[in-house]
Protein backbone atom coordinates (compact mmCIF):
# COMPACT_ATOMS: atom_id res chain seq x y z
CA UNK A 1 0.00 0.00 0.00
CA UNK A 2 2.76 2.23 0.75
CA UNK A 3 4.62 1.96 -2.31
CA UNK A 4 1.46 1.78 -4.72
CA UNK A 5 -0.94 4.08 -3.42
CA UNK A 6 -4.56 3.43 -2.42
CA UNK A 7 -6.19 0.30 -4.82
CA UNK A 8 -9.38 2.00 -5.99
CA UNK A 9 -10.72 2.25 -9.44
CA UNK A 10 -13.62 4.56 -10.51
CA UNK A 11 -15.75 1.42 -12.06
CA UNK A 12 -15.70 -0.25 -8.01
CA UNK A 13 -18.50 2.37 -7.27
CA UNK A 14 -19.72 2.92 -11.01
CA UNK A 15 -22.72 0.76 -10.20
CA UNK A 16 -23.54 3.15 -6.99
CA UNK A 17 -22.92 6.05 -8.79
CA UNK A 18 -24.68 5.43 -11.68
CA UNK A 19 -27.51 3.68 -10.05
CA UNK A 20 -28.51 5.63 -6.90
CA UNK A 21 -28.66 9.10 -9.45
CA UNK A 22 -31.01 6.92 -11.63
CA UNK A 23 -33.15 5.73 -8.73
CA UNK A 24 -33.30 8.87 -6.94
CA UNK A 25 -34.59 10.34 -10.67
CA UNK A 26 -37.42 7.50 -10.95
CA UNK A 27 -38.38 8.22 -7.23
CA UNK A 28 -38.87 12.12 -7.99
CA UNK A 29 -40.37 11.45 -11.43
CA UNK A 30 -43.31 9.33 -9.90
CA UNK A 31 -43.38 10.88 -6.65
CA UNK A 32 -43.41 14.57 -6.84
CA UNK A 33 -43.92 17.38 -9.35
CA UNK A 34 -41.56 20.15 -9.45
CA UNK A 35 -42.13 23.13 -11.64
CA UNK A 36 -39.96 23.67 -14.82
CA UNK A 37 -38.18 26.46 -13.38
CA UNK A 38 -37.07 24.14 -10.53
CA UNK A 39 -35.50 21.43 -12.39
CA UNK A 40 -34.10 24.21 -14.60
CA UNK A 41 -32.42 25.22 -11.37
CA UNK A 42 -31.55 21.76 -10.68
CA UNK A 43 -30.29 20.79 -14.05
CA UNK A 44 -27.64 23.35 -13.71
CA UNK A 45 -26.57 22.66 -10.18
CA UNK A 46 -26.17 19.18 -11.40
CA UNK A 47 -24.24 19.58 -14.36
CA UNK A 48 -21.77 22.69 -12.43
CA UNK A 49 -20.95 19.92 -10.05
CA UNK A 50 -20.57 17.38 -12.78
CA UNK A 51 -17.89 19.35 -14.11
CA UNK A 52 -16.50 20.37 -10.76
CA UNK A 53 -16.23 16.38 -10.19
CA UNK A 54 -14.37 16.43 -13.39
CA UNK A 55 -12.17 18.95 -12.97
CA UNK A 56 -10.97 17.72 -9.25
CA UNK A 57 -10.55 14.21 -10.41
CA UNK A 58 -8.29 15.78 -13.28
CA UNK A 59 -5.95 17.58 -11.08
CA UNK A 60 -5.74 14.31 -8.60
CA UNK A 61 -4.61 12.39 -11.88
CA UNK A 62 -2.31 14.82 -12.63
CA UNK A 63 -1.18 15.62 -9.23
CA UNK A 64 -0.08 11.88 -9.17
CA UNK A 65 1.65 11.13 -12.35
CA UNK A 66 3.56 14.30 -12.08
CA UNK A 67 4.99 14.39 -8.55
CA UNK A 68 4.07 10.94 -7.44
CA UNK A 69 2.44 9.79 -4.45
CA UNK A 70 3.86 11.40 -2.10
CA UNK A 71 1.16 12.02 0.64
CA UNK A 72 2.42 15.58 1.47
CA UNK A 73 -0.36 17.84 0.26
CA UNK A 74 1.78 21.14 1.86
CA UNK A 75 1.73 22.76 -1.59
CA UNK A 76 -1.68 22.16 -3.39
CA UNK A 77 0.18 23.98 -6.36
CA UNK A 78 2.89 20.93 -6.49
CA UNK A 79 1.31 19.32 -9.86
CA UNK A 80 2.36 22.90 -11.61
CA UNK A 81 5.61 23.86 -10.08
CA UNK A 82 7.41 20.65 -8.87
CA UNK A 83 6.84 17.93 -11.01
CA UNK A 84 9.04 14.36 -11.92
CA UNK A 85 7.15 14.09 -15.26
CA UNK A 86 5.36 16.97 -17.47
CA UNK A 87 2.83 16.41 -19.87
CA UNK A 88 3.31 17.36 -23.81
CA UNK A 89 1.13 20.35 -23.42
CA UNK A 90 2.60 21.36 -19.56
CA UNK A 91 0.57 20.65 -16.36
CA UNK A 92 -1.28 24.00 -16.83
CA UNK A 93 -2.03 23.29 -20.44
CA UNK A 94 -3.74 19.89 -19.41
CA UNK A 95 -5.89 21.43 -16.80
CA UNK A 96 -6.76 24.24 -18.95
CA UNK A 97 -8.24 22.03 -21.80
CA UNK A 98 -9.44 19.92 -19.32
CA UNK A 99 -11.52 22.34 -17.43
CA UNK A 100 -12.71 23.80 -20.93
CA UNK A 101 -13.92 20.35 -21.88
CA UNK A 102 -15.79 19.72 -18.47
CA UNK A 103 -17.50 23.20 -18.72
CA UNK A 104 -18.01 22.76 -22.49
CA UNK A 105 -19.99 18.96 -21.92
CA UNK A 106 -21.81 20.41 -19.19
CA UNK A 107 -23.21 22.93 -21.13
CA UNK A 108 -24.13 21.10 -24.09
CA UNK A 109 -25.64 18.14 -21.68
CA UNK A 110 -27.79 21.23 -19.94
CA UNK A 111 -28.77 22.52 -23.15
CA UNK A 112 -29.98 19.04 -24.32
CA UNK A 113 -31.86 18.46 -20.80
CA UNK A 114 -33.45 21.65 -21.30
CA UNK A 115 -34.39 21.55 -24.48
CA UNK A 116 -36.14 18.09 -23.94
CA UNK A 117 -37.92 19.42 -21.00
CA UNK A 118 -38.80 22.31 -23.17
CA UNK A 119 -40.62 19.70 -25.59
CA UNK A 120 -42.36 17.65 -23.04
CA UNK A 121 -43.94 21.03 -21.67
CA UNK A 122 -44.87 21.90 -24.89
CA UNK A 123 -46.39 18.69 -25.93
CA UNK A 124 -48.14 18.26 -22.24
CA UNK A 125 -49.50 21.91 -22.92
CA UNK A 126 -50.91 20.79 -26.61
CA UNK A 127 -52.69 17.55 -25.23
CA UNK A 128 -54.46 19.66 -22.42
Amino acid sequence: LRKSGFAWQGRYTLPLATGVPLLAAAVVDSSLRIGTDALRRLLALAFSLLALAQIIALYWQLRRTTVGLDPSFSDPFAAFTDTKWVPPTGSIGVMLLGSIGAALLSVVLYRIAVQRLDNDSIQESVRT
